[in-house]
């Protein structure tokens, strides 16, 4: 709630800090918006593979390139069901400007949108590695009605522009558990353990024990070609969601 004063950010003062009516005067008196907040931008139309039913978006993420500060990488849903979960397909968009312009496409080889083999995805989350890699996971369904589902990620060599097929993390072995709300990170800091390390976590929600739905996480250290088996974050038997 901060306002331009002169180039300085200040807070509004207080109505008691003097007269009521002076207070007010002054509180109604015209305040420059702060210049380094932009306007609302589209990040581009549609795309056409969307139902023209379907196109709502929803759970957007973003990331910014750790050595391009003007480089961005956003995902969200495209083409929200609105009853029973679960999207069209994943979208992702790039700006090499700061967020003035972007591009904007489905996630390929992902859902049947989009030539993948999934009926939905969602929860989609981005992040870059220290290469300027740019990996994107996923919820996505291998039914109609997302009944069940896997943990991808599709990873991208050149900073957002496309994005290869996506490798599965996690297929549960039955449907007695359902991998969901996941997150991934990258390991950047050079010279440390594990440097490049991508982890991904989410929720394990038990479809057979009540209130067992512990947070698990996989790792990959050849760049998410492979990932490693499952290890629990929690302990087993714990109820936890929201992973980050």
């Amino acid at each position: 709630m901060l306002l331009n004063n002169d180039d300085m950010l200040v807070a509004p003062r207080p109505l008691s800090a003097k007269g009521a009516t002076a207070a007010r005067a002054e509180e109604n008196a015209p305040v420059a918006l702060d210049l380094r907040i932009g306007a609302n931008i589209r990040l581009g139309n549609d795309p056409p593979q969307l139902p023209a039913t379907m196109r709502a978006q929803a759970e957007p993420h973003i990331a910014r390139s750790l050595s391009t500060q003007d480089w961005l990488v956003a995902t969200f849903q495209e083409g929200r069901f609105a009853t029973d979960g679960g999207a069209v397909d994943v979208g992702f968009s790039t700006s090499h400007d700061g967020g003035l312009t972007w591009t904007r496409t489905l996630l390929p080889n992902l859902t049947q949108a989009a030539g993948g083999p999934y009926y939905r995805a969602t929860d989609p989350v981005v992040a870059f590695d220290a290469a300027n890699s740019v990996y994107i996971t996923t919820d996505a369904a291998t039914d109609a009605t997302f009944a069940n589902g896997v943990i991808t990620v599709s990873k991208s060599s050149n900073g957002g522009a496309s994005f290869a097929a996506p490798a599965v993390v996690y297929r549960p072995p039955d449907n007695s558990v359902f991998p969901d709300k996941e997150w991934i990170a990258v390991n950047s800091s050079a010279g440390t353990p594990h440097f490049g390390r991508v982890v991904v976590t989410w929720t394990l929600f038990s479809n057979t024990k009540q209130n067992v739905n512990p947070i698990v996480l996989s790792y990959s250290d050849n760049g998410g070609a492979n990932f490693s088996p499952v290890r629990n974050v929690t302990a087993p038997g714990t109820s936890v969601q929201g992973s980050q």
